[in-house]
């Protein structure tokens, strides 16, 4: 890729000189998962991700740790009851693995898995047998909502492990299986599935305050047995199935201003993936495209900013670096941490390719650490963050 070399002149025009690596490719292949399987779930603890159950011909009750700092898998204690379409939800550091189905039937159970002690403990079993319903998590309490148990089903149900109780709650207005499920600021998102007559795109939004519903902007592509992460308050959706295709396909949904937009695709087609979060990077890990898969990739949302340094002004001593932001992070809403060497006047400003220059902020800043936020939602296509300063560090969050 050539370089991409950004300078202003005295005039203080914007010129797009050549073109360099100026950001990384925003998915990146990792360490296949020994056991290649479809329809687990995934359970973070500690920035590490648990693989657990699943279906590759037979129901598995394997449990496999993915451990992102060394791209390394470990082998840990299995899941006592094997099962498929189970869902998955983390409460104090402990894994609750629910629901389900195996040769016995639709099931309620509901196993807790210690990553600390790696052992396995049963608990109160759900209210309602299923499969292939989806989980959120909001202050210390599991909502399962949805499945399937020879009807499509709209149950949600609280689970509160610090009291051991099931709570029946307000049932999700479009009844569906396989839905993929984001929380963000305290609220559910029950994104797609399938309703027995077609495949859902329905958003709907569940706040447990009120314990209400709402519905929302529906997913742009039609598929089901897709997955979700959420990173910075964005929701993701990766993956899928629909008329005889395997998706690749990955779209951010903003609750903030409840739209959608395409990102980068996923490097494997596939369905019945499951995704762990990690420091700000999805792992989007295993599935089915007509084989069982092992693979293992990772996204990072916040690839397309990478820091680049500049020549220093004709007419002054400051240096100018640059983040280049395709599409907009966040749907316009970005965060920037800037390590500050010496206070003082400085300037941030965005410039498009034409060169059409917006301030974004302009004044002192003090020395150390200082973390700034940006609304630029209303803006399209490829932009240029432009940050003046002396020998600073700058990162989009």
């Amino acid at each position: 890729m050539k370089r991409q070399v950004v300078r202003r002149g005295v005039m203080g025009a914007l010129l797009i000189l050549g073109l360099n690596g100026l950001y990384a490719d925003a998915w990146t292949i990792k360490a296949g998962m020994p056991t290649a399987r479809e329809q687990f779930a995934i359970g973070v603890v500690n920035n590490k991700i648990y693989a657990i159950g699943g279906y590759n011909g037979s129901f598995l009750s394997m449990n496999e740790e993915y451990d992102p700092a060394s791209n390394t898998w470990a082998t840990k204690d299995s899941m006592p009851t094997a099962r498929s379409e189970l869902a998955i939800g983390v409460v104090n550091g402990a894994i609750f693995a629910i629901g389900g189905k195996n040769n016995t039937g639709y099931l309620k159970i509901n196993e807790t898995y210690d990553p600390i002690s790696n052992s396995w403990a049963t608990k109160d079993s759900m209210l309602t047998a299923r499969t292939a319903p989806a989980i959120g998590v909001v202050n210390g309490t599991i909502y399962v909502i949805g499945g399937y148990n020879g009807s499509y089903l709209s149950i949600n149900e609280a689970y509160i492990p610090a009291a051991g109780s099931w709570i029946k709650k307000a049932n999700m207005p479009t009844a569906r299986s396989t839905p993929a499920i984001g929380v963000v600021n305290g609220k559910i998102y029950v994104i797609g599935g399938y309703d027995g007559n077609s495949i859902s795109t329905k958003n709907e939004e569940y706040d447990p305050a009120t314990d209400s519903w709402e519905t929302k902007t529906d997913m742009s592509t039609v598929r089901y047995g897709f997955a979700i992460g959420v990173v910075n308050d964005t929701i993701y959706a990766i993956g899928g199935y629909s008329s005889g295709n395997y998706f690749k396909t990955n779209e951010a949904y903003f609750p903030s201003g409840d739209t959608w937009a395409t990102k980068d695709s996923m490097l494997t087609a596939r369905e019945q993936l499951a995704i762990g979060v990690v420091n700000g990077k999805i792992y989007a890990i295993g599935g089915y495209n007509g084989s069982y898969l092992s693979a293992n990739e990772e996204f990072n949302p916040g690839a397309t900013g990478i820091e680049e340094n500049f020549y220093t002004h004709s007419s002054s001593s400051n240096r100018e670096k640059i983040l280049r932001v395709y599409p907009n992070p966040s749907g316009g809403k970005f965060n920037l941490s800037l390590q500050i060497r010496k206070e003082g006047e400085k300037e941030i400003f965005i410039s498009d390719i034409m060169g059409r220059k917006e301030i974004l902020f302009k004044g002192y800043i003090p020395k150390g650490t200082q973390n700034l936020k940006f609304n630029i939602e209303n803006k399209k296509g490829v932009y240029f963050i432009i940050f003046e300063g002396n020998r600073e560090k700058i990162v989009l969050l």
